[in-house]
């Protein structure tokens, strides 16, 4: 009798085991499955992007991992941080802060977990462009009759060239990697919409066009995606759309505002 109940307990204990064990394997499965639906089976060639978010008490920068839905804070400073912008690389982010009580260019470098600042004057500069690896292009906030005054800085050597003024407000469009696209925010029946052109045909489509607002397009290193902000749920989230039109998803789910995202490059 007793042999008798140890056999079924372990019989027991076997099948429970073999339940767990299944109810897992369907679980991962499941979580596979839901990684192909965020992305569908052509899927951005990085998955990091980097933007800003006021989700805390100021405005800060995060980085967000598409595939993993999964994001981190990057700044922690109770300062205004923002505008994030990859290197080429995607070894650093070059954003603006007004941490030293004006707004200057900073940079963090990801590999080495340092940040520190690229700029330290008293005017307002904002608006960081990568040119290349070693160059930046911003802006120094200008008056109006005069508009915004135009720098690039030599990361390496410190050199500083003027390059001239323009437009306060910057709204040109933005090239793809391949220089096949163009992309640009338009108004369009009130609302801003993103307007995409091939360079040698002239056509001309939109991406996710909503009667909401899109705004903030940044390539994929491909040139097959774009990452933008969407206000289509009421706030300010971040979404990816395939240039086909075939997927669009959002990647933010926060009650607070995420904006300017900036894909990170290949290195």
């Amino acid at each position: 009798m007793k042999d008798d109940l140890i056999n079924r307990s372990v019989k027991e204990r076997g099948i429970v085991s073999l339940v767990v064990r299944s109810l897992l394997l369907l679980i991962t499965l499941a979580l596979i499955s839901m990684v192909f639906i965020i992305v569908g089976k052509h899927h951005p060639p990085s998955p990091q992007i980097a933007f800003q978010s006021n989700r805390g008490r100021d405005w800060d920068v995060y980085l967000i991992d598409v595939l993993r839905q999964l994001d981190v804070r990057m700044t922690f400073e109770r300062s205004f941080d923002y505008a994030p912008a990859w290197s080429p690389d995607g070894s650093r982010v070059a954003f603006v802060s007004s941490r030293s009580g004006f707004y200057d260019i900073y940079m963090l470098d990801i590999a080495r977990h340092q940040l520190y600042p690229v700029t330290d004057n008293l005017a307002a500069e904002t608006h960081p462009v990568w040119v290349d690896a070693q160059t930046i292009r911003y802006r120094v906030m200008g008056e109006v009759e005069t508009g915004d005054y135009l720098y690039q800085l030599d990361l390496l050597s410190g050199e500083r060239v003027f390059l001239g003024s323009d437009s306060p407000y910057p709204s040109a469009p933005i090239p793809s990697p391949d220089a096949r696209r163009m992309a640009e925010v338009k108004i369009e029946r009130g609302n801003l919409d993103i307007a995409i052109w091939d360079v040698m045909t002239t056509a001309q489509g939109r991406i996710a066009a909503h009667t909401t607002n899109e705004n903030y397009p940044s390539w994929s290193s491909d040139s097959q995606w774009l990452a933008f902000a969407s206000d289509r749920d009421g706030n300010w989230e971040i979404y990816i759309a395939s240039l086909d039109g075939r997927h669009v998803h959002r990647v933010t789910h926060n009650p607070h505002q995420d904006i300017l995202p900036s894909w990170r490059p290949l290195g």
